[in-house]
């Protein structure tokens, strides 16, 4: 469900997941090219003073979300692949949601029904415009959740229109380094 914008239209990632060429394809051509073609775009937009600086940010030192994403998926996926460990099996939001329920840990409310909720834009018309959303409780896809509002105390301090403030906690070891091989200096522990 993740596109690389190109201004018309969204390239699914997907389609580089296809197969191993593909992936190497795309890691080789395809983000440099996108990267380069985004660093000249912002250069002459005004919004990078160099080119080659924006490009080399880009590649070596990401400070966007979707790269920090990426990022971020590549190193929880090498950490789960080198440890084995059955607790990234919690990055499922569903497995998250019943493991902390049987923990009696407090988690944002899910609805058990309906079974089926159906959603239609007021504006579509010849059955366009329908979501189906089967509920995960009946074995579905969809984790149904009423929207939750920042409390009042943090609505004071945030705009009119600001969304769901949220915090994550992220732990960790360096355990899983030392099984990588990169364990790193003693500054760093």
């Amino acid at each position: 469900n993740v596109v690389m914008p190109t201004g018309f239209y969204g390239v699914p990632l997907s389609v580089y997941a296809a197969s191993r060429f593909r992936a190497v394809f795309a890691i080789l051509v395809v983000i440099p090219f996108s990267a380069c073609v985004g660093s000249l775009y912002r250069r002459l937009r005004g919004l990078e003073p160099s080119a080659v600086q924006c490009f080399r940010r880009s590649l070596l030192g990401p400070t966007d979300w979707f790269q920090l994403w990426r990022l971020n998926c590549r190193l929880a996926s090498m950490t789960a692949l080198a440890t084995q460990s059955k607790d990234f099996e919690l990055e499922d939001k569903w497995v998250f949601i019943q493991a902390c329920q049987e923990k009696g840990l407090p988690v944002t409310p899910v609805m058990d029904q309906p079974v089926t909720l159906v959603a239609k834009d007021v504006l579509e018309e010849g059955g366009m415009g329908i979501h189906v959303l089967k509920n995960v409780v009946h074995g579905g896809r969809w984790i149904l959740q009423a929207k939750l509002d920042n409390c009042e105390a943090l609505n004071q301090l945030l705009p009119g229109n600001a969304p769901l403030s949220t915090i994550r906690v992220v732990t960790g070891s360096n355990g899983a380094l030392r099984l990588l091989g990169a364990e790193g200096d003693a500054s760093s522990k």
